[in-house]
């Protein structure tokens, strides 16, 4: 069974209501246009004629599913919760509201500690401190830990889209793409900069601590990391962190006209390695001035993003990753044309991809989820026993063509199963849709389990903010 539908979103009924867009999008935000449409969504704000008070988020991040409930996530608003009928209907709870939790935001990239149950989340702003805050859902999906990352900690607001969780530590990136709202009307470019020239950090925050003040912060590189792949505590203590990682960034995707995607920045996995039980005046782990510092590697020479891994080993050790593979010569448009696997485990000095998935010229893939062949993990027998699942469009298709993904569709688009084990080209099922899949972000798997306990959620109390 195929289902779309719109999650139906607070901002999405007020636009539909109106008939033509009254929130700002991220675009908008470039040049004196952009002051001025800022403006004119404050006064639209002020005079009543957009309400912000239930969020203007879009839901269309990624998903998460936790305690009955499926949720549609984006990182500039709270989470919606969502019901999936065995029809395909797709009915909306209404807007999550955490009371005792800080900020109107939820990242879209919660961690599920796969043994306690618990959720770990994060919100971040560019408004003012404390710039970044934590918090933790329990099993049942109430607010069991809640704390601000104080200005002492956070100094500098920066576009922190993900972090990682291990058995004892929650992992921060603080890395210099930072908010410049000069940039957007001098340079007639969106309001970021990434500014190497003051380094990047990652922090680690004690799991189950009442506050901030015993977080340890290593120096590194210059660089920006989007996505973790996963996090792990080796015997001795240190901390491995796993990220895709590029040497810089811009987000001007449309101001390049021409030639390929810079190498620099071209996202290629990396590990982070972090040693919390150095002193901080250690010769070995820091820096002339005492600081700690981290160390960064490159794992492998493939272009890629979008990591996933076995959900069952989320901040614990394991040893495979599945990246998109990037179309690194597409001027502006970004599009991912396969799925390589890389094995954490590598030597030092080799790459860390051991296989990988090559579509058809013209055919293009999203995130590729892994799906364990057994619903019982004492029934796989291995970490990478299962499938990689992802929608696939063929540009070249037509409506009486066949997709050389493997299947005829008019749309172009399919389902696409691979087995993750041996990286075998052929796919083990393409299932053609009905309609074109437009290129998205993150994906989710549902076990049937799961997917039983979402169809009895009870629907929301009214929609409040958290305070």
């Amino acid at each position: 069974m195929y289902s779309n539908r719109w999650v139906p979103t607070a901002k999405l009924a007020q636009e539909s209501a109106a008939g033509w867009p009254m929130f700002l999008k991220l675009g908008d935000y470039v040049g004196l246009g952009g002051l001025g449409l800022i403006f004119l969504e404050r006064c639209k704000t002020a005079l009543g004629i957009v309400d912000k008070t239930a969020g203007g988020g879009t839901a269309n991040t990624a998903l998460a599913c936790h305690a009955g409930r499926l949720l549609a996530l984006n990182e500039g608003d709270m989470p919606y919760a969502l019901r999936v009928m065995c029809d395909g209907l797709v009915e909306s709870l209404g807007r999550v509201a955490v009371t005792g939790a800080v900020g109107r935001s939820f990242t879209a990239h919660p961690k599920l500690d796969p043994v306690t149950g618990e959720l770990h989340f994060f919100r971040y702003t560019f408004d003012a401190p404390p710039y970044v805050s934590y918090g933790v859902l329990g099993p049942k999906g109430d607010l069991t830990a809640s704390l601000d990352i104080s200005a002492a900690n956070m100094k500098r607001p920066v576009m922190m889209h993900d972090f990682a969780i291990t058995q004892n530590w929650v992992v921060f990136m603080d890395n210099p793409l930072c908010f410049d709202g000069k940039r957007m009307v001098k340079q007639r470019n969106l309001p970021f900069s990434f500014k190497a020239e003051q380094g990047s950090r990652v922090g680690l925050l004690p799991r189950g601590a009442a506050d901030d003040s015993g977080m340890v912060w290593f120096d590194l590189p210059a660089h920006m990391a989007f996505h973790v792949a996963n996090a792990w505590e080796e015997a001795d203590g240190s901390v491995k962190l796993f990220v895709c990682h590029s040497e810089s960034i811009s987000l001007n995707l449309d101001t390049r006209t021409e030639g390929a995607i810079p190498s620099a920045e071209q996202p290629r996995l990396a590990v982070i390695t972090l040693d919390p039980n150095s002193s901080s005046s250690s010769s070995s782990s820091s820096s002339s001035s005492g600081r700690r510092v981290g160390e960064l590697r490159l794992m492998t020479e493939t272009s890629g993003d979008f990591p996933t891994i076995n959900s069952r080993f989320v901040g614990r050790k394991q040893r495979y990753v599945y990246v998109a593979t990037m179309v690194t010569g597409f001027g502006a448009a970004v599009k991912w044309d396969g799925v390589a696997k890389m094995d954490l485990w590598a030597p030092e000095g080799s790459d860390a991809m051991v296989a990988k998935i090559q579509l058809p010229p013209g055919c293009y893939n999203g995130e590729t989820v892994f799906v364990p062949r057994h619903e019982d993990p004492i029934k796989c027998t291995s970490e990478d026993d299962g499938y990689l699942v992802t929608y696939v469009h063929d540009e070249t298709a037509s409506s009486s063509s066949s997709s050389s993904s493997g299947g005829s569709s008019s749309s172009g688009s399919s389902l696409v199963v691979w087995d993750a084990a041996t990286m075998q080209q052929q796919p083990l099922a393409v299932v053609a849709l009905p309609q074109r899949v437009p290129y998205g972000f993150h994906g989710l798997w549902v076990p049937e389990r799961q997917f039983q306990q979402q169809l009895t959620s009870q629907p929301l109390q009214p929609t409040s903010l958290m305070q």
